[in-house]
């Protein structure tokens, strides 16, 4: 009889710390979730699109500078694009509505090219509301005229997306490129052909030098933030392990103790 009693207490005493620790994995739970949610978004792309152009000697094209947030708010955007004096100019550089496609005003804070040194200068942010953007979209169309042969590299370099709090986002690049030359005018279809990752813009000392008279530029552009990298955090199926393996050790012991 004694036996059978210390056998329910046993019981009971199991069945009260099992409820016990089930209540502390949903603590738990609920605490670990909304931070792994938070960790699902990856790195977002900057993309020139086409990748590959194939053109000839005085043809016009354009290509767009796109962004695909992947997950992440983006609330500006900054990059410049180089390519071959030699073989393209720039005829005009144009808004994209990435930043604007939920209808919030934004700012371009750059928006300027230089046909003797090979660059296109674009900078952007929104104001006036504290969200980002998660759609992608594109955040600025370029124009070139075709003044030669050959192959130009259109590679994008000092790439900053900046979340909602101001701080800079990994950000993988993906170049594109232009061959002038012999053949019908065509575009290929938007493969990448380079890929490189951001983290730190490069620091570019302005020329001595006085611009060409086909620079077109507007605001000054805004300091850029120094990138935080994101700590990864468990996500949901480490949440339940942990749950599940505080559960089986207590479970043994109070067996134990019985």
């Amino acid at each position: 009889m004694v036996s059978k009693q210390r056998r329910s207490k046993s019981k009971s005493k199991m069945i009260m710390y099992g409820k016990s620790i089930l209540v502390y994995c949903v603590l738990l739970a609920f605490i670990l979730l909304p931070a792994a949610a938070s960790a699902i978004a990856s790195t977002p792309e900057v993309s020139v699109v086409p990748a590959v152009i194939n053109t000839n000697v005085g043809n016009r094209f354009t290509i767009n500078v796109t962004v695909s947030p992947a997950g992440n708010e983006i609330y500006g955007a900054q990059c410049t694009l180089r390519f071959d004096p030699s073989i393209l100019q720039v005829v005009k550089q144009t808004k994209g509505t990435f930043l604007s496609q939920d209808g919030a005003s934004t700012v371009e804070v750059k928006n300027s090219f230089n046909n003797a040194r090979g660059t296109v200068e674009y900078g952007e942010t929104r104001v006036g509301v504290k969200n980002g953007v998660e759609e992608p979209g594109t955040l600025t169309s370029i124009s070139f005229e075709v003044v030669g042969t050959g192959t130009s590299d259109l590679e994008l370099l000092d790439v900053i997306m900046s979340d909602p709090h101001a701080e800079s986002i990994k950000t993988v690049v993906n170049n594109g490129s232009c061959v002038a030359g012999g053949g019908e005018t065509s575009t290929e279809t938007p493969t990448p052909t380079a890929t490189a990752t951001v983290e730190t813009p490069a620091t570019t000392t302005p020329s001595s030098t006085t611009p060409p008279a086909d620079i077109m530029q507007t605001h000054t552009p805004t300091s850029s933030p120094t990138e935080t990298p994101k700590t990864s955090i468990p996500g949901f199926e480490t949440v339940l392990s942990i749950c599940a393996l505080l559960l089986v050790i207590v479970t043994k012991s109070e067996m134990r103790r019985g």
